[in-house]
């Protein structure tokens, strides 16, 4: 009688590791536009939350003064969640977005991604709110 001994096989073939690659780059080149898209897209609240935030700072002035401010300075609040750039220029909480005012008998307040956030890769590349509440763009509120 003879017997035969099959060799044991350690580990993977070159096949088995190239198709477990090629399933994970698949997964990565979908995967990660997608993820991308979420983070820009939940980027948004800090811009929409510091327009909602001095909007709300804005009526407050009106109130009192039966004109909107024309400066941040002038809203006599300490900013102490943003960055003040200068009088008409405040950068948002968390820094994706440069919020400027332009104020008078109307106001309208304007948030423009900065260049170091990244936030530039969105589609949605400004938000404005103005005086009667009017938010631009619509698909982007």
């Amino acid at each position: 009688m003879i017997v035969t001994l099959k060799k044991a096989s350690h580990g993977f073939s070159l096949i088995e590791l190239m198709v477990v690659v090629i399933i994970i780059a698949i997964l990565a080149a979908v995967g990660y536009p997608m993820y991308r898209g979420h983070v820009l897209k939940s980027r948004r609240a800090d811009a929409k939350s510091a327009l909602v935030q001095l909007t709300q700072l804005q009526e407050n002035y009106y109130t009192n003064n039966s004109n909107y401010a024309t400066t941040f300075t002038a809203l006599n609040k300490s900013f102490n969640e943003f960055e003040i750039i200068d009088d008409t220029t405040l950068k948002s909480a968390e820094g994706y977005y440069l919020i400027t005012l332009s104020g008078g008998n109307t106001f309208t307040l304007t948030a423009k991604p900065t260049e170091e956030g990244g936030q530039n890769e969105d589609s949605c590349t400004q938000f404005t709110i103005d005086s009667v509440g009017r938010k631009l763009p619509d698909e982007c509120w």
